[in-house]
């Protein structure tokens, strides 16, 4: 990760891309990583890398990992997630009555 982040600041990683100390610079980078503990993990190395400066983060997205929370601010989020609307509590107790019962059953006398 350290390696990722000194390249991209440093212009190795994209050609035309140089931080050059510009906070502004890095807001235009889109970077992909495969689970959201690596997103978290980069954003700790880029905060260590710039060394106190301020900067805006490049946005860093998770791949394979969809957070509903997060999808629900973007504008175009309704056409990503296709859920459907959530069952009443009083018809989710009587669905899974019958399943705890059953459950229930299966287990030993002493519990």
């Amino acid at each position: 990760m350290p390696t990722l982040a000194e390249a991209l600041l440093s212009g190795r990683l994209v050609s035309g891309f140089r931080f050059d100390g510009d906070p502004l610079a890095l807001a235009d980078a889109t970077i992909y990583v495969p689970t959201r503990r690596a997103a978290r993990a980069l954003r700790g190395v880029f905060v260590d890398c710039l060394g106190g400066r301020s900067a805006i983060l490049p946005v860093i997205r998770p791949l394979g990992e969809f957070d509903e929370d997060e999808a629900a601010f973007e504008a175009d989020a309704s056409a990503a997630i296709d859920l459907a609307p959530p069952i009443a509590a009083i018809e989710r107790l009587l669905l899974l009555a019958p399943l705890v019962r059953a459950w229930k059953r299966r287990l030993p006398a002493h519990v």
